[in-house]
């Protein structure tokens, strides 16, 4: 239970999702002052920037397990099939990586949510 605390922690707070939470908390603040009424909006720019960032980490979890790949564009008649391995991962360097969108992007949909229910 301990290492699954401590990986979450540091999946929440390591510097990539800090800086995700700063750009999508001053974007909402900004959104919030331009379009009134403030809280409604704020809630509305976290739940936008929540949903972009979890959909830039399903965009990446899917180039991680190939299901996006560039030899899927190809068009067939210009391919030679012997030519492609389908465990060539060197053309991948995200592959190696964590992806760093998700849980961030949970949890600011998480916060979105809990302000629109207080409200």
């Amino acid at each position: 239970m301990k290492k699954l605390l401590k990986n979450l922690k540091e999946y929440l707070t390591n510097k990539t999702a800090c800086i995700l939470y700063g750009i999508a908390l001053i974007a909402s603040i900004l959104y919030g002052f331009i379009y009134k009424p403030i809280y409604v909006h704020f809630i509305d720019g976290l739940t936008i920037f929540g949903m972009l960032y979890f959909l830039i980490g399903v965009i990446l979890w899917g180039q991680k397990g190939k299901i996006i790949d560039k030899n899927s564009i190809r068009l067939k008649r210009f391919t030679n099939k012997e030519s492609i391995d389908p465990d060539d991962r060197s053309n991948y360097g995200y592959y190696n990586e964590k992806n760093r969108f998700i849980a961030p992007a949970l949890l600011i949909l998480l916060i979105a949510f809990i302000l629109a229910s207080a409200f």
